[in-house]
């Protein structure tokens, strides 16, 4: 896990590094459209505009990996941690009572998921035509 955290944070800190340069870079090519000028076609305007929104959008996008390499990360040192309170007897204890109640704690929260998101479905067909909020 440690190599895996180095590269993370090496790739980390060269987006993070050239994180002005490249938003410049993004929302100068968005700012850059000459909306004003009647020299230019409206349609070019707007593909200018859409290139500039969609070329955000694949940078938006290369951000996320890491991010998610990084949570990948954070939950296998969480799974290490709680195995590692293993060798203490107390915390041992702790762990052993957890893991005990996980199964019933997991039909919990499915349960209650689904008994959540069918009011929500039934909200949203009563209220969601006439109430602005939903």
């Amino acid at each position: 896990i440690v190599p895996l955290l180095i590269a993370y944070a090496t790739v980390r800190r060269h987006t993070v590094s050239d994180s002005k340069r490249a938003s410049e870079e993004l929302l100068g090519s968005i700012l850059r459209v000459p909306w004003a000028s009647g020299d230019v076609s409206f349609g070019q305007k707007m593909q200018e505009f859409f290139s500039g929104i969609e070329n955000l959008e694949d940078a938006m996008g290369t951000q996320a990996r890491p991010d998610l390499l990084f949570f990948f990360l954070a939950g296998m040192l969480l799974i290490r941690f709680i195995a590692s309170t293993k060798a203490h007897p107390r915390l041992a204890s702790m762990v052993k009572t957890v893991m005990t109640g996980f199964d019933d704690l997991f039909h919990f929260l499915l349960l209650f998921s689904i008994i959540y998101c069918g009011f929500a479905f039934v909200a949203m067909l009563q209220f969601g035509g006439s109430v602005e909020e939903f």
